[in-house]
């Protein structure tokens, strides 16, 4: 990704703030600190058009540009009463960084963290390149102190912080912290989809992937496909909540997407809610699907930013094919088709260690920040770090991750 400079960006933060009506102003509150000065919106609508025309030029990953964070809340923050905080610095009238965090009041504490960050691979923030590049962690929590006073928050709680981002290490990355339970996969894409393939697979597991595909073509009726019409689309999703149900029902293995609410917000990452807001090419969500036999074996849900393809998440169906891999199959015609777009050099293949992810990717180590305000807060936090800490040990461990696994499904079947 090509470094800006602060004399590449075309707008000051004037002109994007000058944009918020008069109107607003009881939607925002203000402050100065540590060189920068600070505007936070509780309205996601009145802070639509800064973060728009900030996040054109900003650094950063889908999961905090608007189109991402209005889908989220409007199908799911909203009726959770998470109240907006939308944080944008500004550094000699230049944007500086934002922060969309949401307030949720839980357990009788207060905390702030990352809007939707429960549906997201990693959060990073969006960056002025030139602040991401001096700013100091120490500099950081000065700020964000202020801003959990301003909100009310006892704790903050930033998960799946990437520990080295963008050639540095992240400046989210709090004193209070601890490894996040799993880690995000990324790998390199070149133009030499068969080369890049001959690479990464040793001759004996390149032939059992292409041996399975062509099982898979010889059932009938196989393709793969990237679907472009609203029936392919919806079609296409329906598949994957399917099956991902399924497999929550047979593993006791969560889906993160089994409400309604989940599932609308998909559908409007997806664009087929546009009264939910219009996704931008950032966050609009691809569906691609392996079919074989007119039904459809699996599913994979991705987003296209800059040189980045982020495979965000997958569905198999679990049938009389699933011995021939059709996830697999399907992620490798996926990256066959990156590996033919010269743009495209980076897979981010998102949380969770998985087999199939090794040959194309290599784990990236993530971390959740915590920042006490409050004596409340403190008390939570110390809870917060243990069972992050549990977590982690339990998802890095085979033997327990299959134990809890097994314990998920028995007490599914005891509810069901």
């Amino acid at each position: 990704m090509a470094v800006q400079s602060a004399s590449d960006y075309k707008f000051s933060s004037a002109d994007a703030f000058n944009a918020i009506a008069p109107a607003a102003e009881m939607s925002r509150s203000a402050f100065t600190t540590e060189g920068f000065d600070v505007t936070i919106y509780r309205d996601l609508e009145k802070a639509a058009p800064a973060w728009r025309a900030l996040e054109e030029q900003a650094i950063g990953l889908p999961y905090q540009r608007f189109g991402w964070i209005q889908a989220w809340y409007e199908a799911v923050g909203r009726d959770r009463f998470i109240e907006p905080v939308l944080v944008i610095a500004r550094q000699n009238n230049i944007f500086a960084f934002a922060l969309p965090l949401g307030l949720e009041h839980r357990r009788g504490r207060s905390a702030l963290t990352f809007l939707g960050q429960e549906n997201t691979n990693q959060n990073t923030g969006l960056w002025n390149p030139d602040c991401y590049a001096t700013i100091t962690a120490d500099t950081l929590t000065a700020t964000l102190e202020e801003v959990c006073h301003l909100a009310g928050a006892d704790l903050l709680h930033l998960a799946n912080v990437p520990q080295t981002w963008n050639n540095r290490p992240s400046p989210l990355l709090l004193k209070e912290r601890t490894d996040s339970p799993s880690p995000s996969f990324v790998g390199r894409l070149t133009n030499d989809f068969d080369g890049l393939f001959r690479s990464n697979f040793s001759k004996k597991s390149a032939k059992t992937l292409v041996r399975k595909q062509r099982k898979l073509e010889a059932a009938g009726n196989f393709r793969v496909f990237k679907a472009e019409t609203e029936a392919d689309i919806r079609r296409g999703l329906e598949a994957f909540f399917t099956q991902r149900a399924k497999r929550e029902a047979d593993a006791g293995i969560p889906s993160g997407f089994s409400t309604p609410e989940k599932r609308r917000f998909l559908e409007t990452l997806a664009g087929l809610h546009r009264d939910n807001g219009a996704q931008t090419a950032n966050t609009q969500i691809t569906v691609w699907a392996l079919e074989v036999g007119d039904a459809i074996r699996a599913t994979y849900l991705t987003l296209h930013q800059g040189s980045r393809l982020i495979c965000y998440s997958t569905s198999i169906s679990h049938d009389e094919l699933v011995s021939q891999s059709p996830g697999v199959v399907l992620l490798k015609n996926i990256i066959e088709h990156a590996c033919a777009e010269p743009e495209i050099d980076i897979l981010d293949l998102g949380l969770g260690d998985e087999t199939y992810k090794h040959p194309w990717s290599e784990p990236q180590a993530l971390s959740d920040s915590f920042l006490a305000v409050t004596a409340r807060g403190w008390m939570n936090l110390q809870a917060d770090k243990a069972t992050q800490f549990v977590k982690a040990k339990i998802r890095n461990s085979q033997r327990l991750w299959t134990l809890v696994r097994k314990l998920r499904q028995f007490l599914r079947k005891r509810g069901a």
